[in-house]
């Protein structure tokens, strides 16, 4: 075997210097020097001791954990490379794994195609096994970048931003597309930059496949996140959908103190979207405790989510200079959404918001249950050219005074504390009435003819009148009235 392929973890060149004689002020120095092959004197030579059957590595082997403020990045590096090649698990105890202004390696440093890493894990010891950046611009921990068959849990992931003027850090994000991911983690004080209408950085877990073409497929994310920006968002061009749907996307999340819990948002589409629509195959369930604005649906499509808000508090921290509301849920322009939101709150300033943002929703399943104790607004139904929500099914729970002919004006059906309200009833084959005893007050037959459970022996009285009938706007005739 060719010295070259030193590694330093499991193949080991005899005449690359020992740790100790390889420059560097620090053992983490000296050993990245080491695993590098720094100094070999045989570079052209053959012969090398080589670990056998290595079924799994551990960090311990490229000499870590080091002191929480040593760059880790090349040893992390050294790693990823054996876990790629030989698609092996890896094992990182607990420790501080700091990589700087880099993103942990384990990821495609292009985007063309998706880099396999055939199943491997890589794993921790719970919160004690760290993975953190430091940087003055930002720096995402977790890029998971045009990357297949990957496992990462068992660990936990944060920053430490030294600046303020360039972007901020996420825990998790896949970007580029992906398949066959899963990532568990725990995500803690994320930081993030106020980009006046906009947070940059900040989330536990965000999906941006951008325009990418490769697949985007069967990705499982679980996160229990705290002290962060947002605790999962999705930013998706729809344009880039329309050849591409997302399959299999699975979240289920935690997170507590937030200024978004869960932001789903698309883009405009620019082209002609087909006629059988969009798919995001998202399905998420989402506990989002303390949040400002606990979930946001943004043109999405073909969602299924179930969210349970929790505050305790009423006052946030001025996440961002320009946006201090409080709310609940806002759905704008999305399509075929089927949502549960549910939990309690205290004082917002909007409970929830639906309707249109250059394009309505449609088509939706949507049941708001929230429990609240004040809300400026209880239910703001969004304009635009005239367009809110139409041909969905909408259930509300405890609103007062809300007018909702405009939704019923669309073809909404609504459910309120248990009644149904809708416009343009029809009913096939019989229709009835009845007491809440049981009692038959009214009926139609297959034939048209009206039953009554109310009957008289009385004789008739005065004709006062006729009444007309028709069949689909058909006129009939007329039936006649008595007293």
């Amino acid at each position: 075997m060719s010295k070259s392929d030193h590694d330093g973890i499991t193949i080991y060149s005899p005449t690359v210097p020992k740790i100790s004689d390889q420059a560097g002020v620090t053992l983490a120095e000296r050993t990245a020097n080491y695993l590098a092959g720094a100094g070999e004197t045989d570079p052209g030579g053959t012969g090398c001791y080589v670990r056998k059957d290595v079924k799994e590595l551990s960090a311990h082997w490229a000499g870590l954990p080091f002191t929480a403020t040593e760059n880790v990045y090349q040893h992390v590096t050294a790693l990823e490379q054996i876990v790629f090649r030989d698609k092996i698990n890896c094992h990182f105890p607990a420790g501080v794994y700091d990589v700087g202004d880099n993103n942990f390696p384990f990821r495609n440093p292009l985007s063309d195609s998706l880099k396999d890493y055939g199943g491997a894990r890589v794993y921790g010891d719970g919160r004690k096994t760290i993975f953190q950046t430091t940087s003055a611009d930002g720096a995402d921990v977790l890029q998971v970048n045009a990357t297949q068959g990957l496992n990462i849990d068992s660990l936990k992931v944060t920053a430490i931003l030294t600046g303020t003027s360039g972007a901020g850090s996420n825990g998790v994000s896949i970007t580029a597309g992906g398949k066959d991911l899963d990532i568990v983690v725990w995500a803690d004080d994320l930081p993030y930059v106020d980009k006046a209408s906009y947070m940059d950085g900040g989330k536990a877990c965000t999906i941006q496949p951008a325009a990418t073409t490769n697949p985007i497929e069967n990705i499982r994310v679980r996160v229990i996140a705290s002290n962060v920006g947002y605790g999962f968002g999705m930013d998706i061009s729809s344009d880039a959908l329309i050849n591409n749907p997302m399959k299999n996307i699975d979240v289920k999340l935690y997170v507590n103190g937030a200024y978004r819990g869960v932001a789903l948002s698309g883009t405009g589409a620019t082209n002609t979207v087909p006629s059988n629509g969009l798919d995001w195959g998202v399905s998420l369930e989402a506990f989002t405790v303390n949040c400002q604005q606990h979930y946001l649906s943004n043109r999405a499509w073909n969602v299924r989510g179930k969210i349970h808000p929790i505050n305790t508090i009423s006052t946030f921290p001025a996440y961002l200079a320009g946006d201090s509301e409080r709310f609940v849920s806002s759905i704008l322009g999305s399509k075929n959404e089927r949502v549960e939101i549910g939990g309690i709150v205290q004082s917002v300033d909007t409970l929830h918001r639906i309707g249109a943002t250059t394009g309505e929703t449609e088509n939706a399943q949507v049941d708001l249950a929230t429990d609240f104790q004040t809300a400026t607004t209880q239910l703001d139904i969004v304009s635009s050219g005239g367009n809110t929500i139409k041909a969905s099914e909408i259930g509300v729970k405890n609103l007062t005074a809300i007018d909702f002919s405009a939704l019923l004006a669309r073809g909404n059906t609504l459910r309120q504390n248990g009644n149904i309200r809708t416009r343009d009833f029809r009913s096939y084959n019989t229709f009835e009435h009845r007491t809440d005893a049981g009692v038959k007050t009214f009926g139609l037959r297959p034939d048209g003819n009206i039953e009554s459970g109310l009957t008289s022996s009385s004789a008739l009285g005065a004709y006062v009148g006729k009444k007309a009938e028709y069949d689909d706007g058909v006129f009939l005739g007329y039936r006649p009235i008595y007293l």
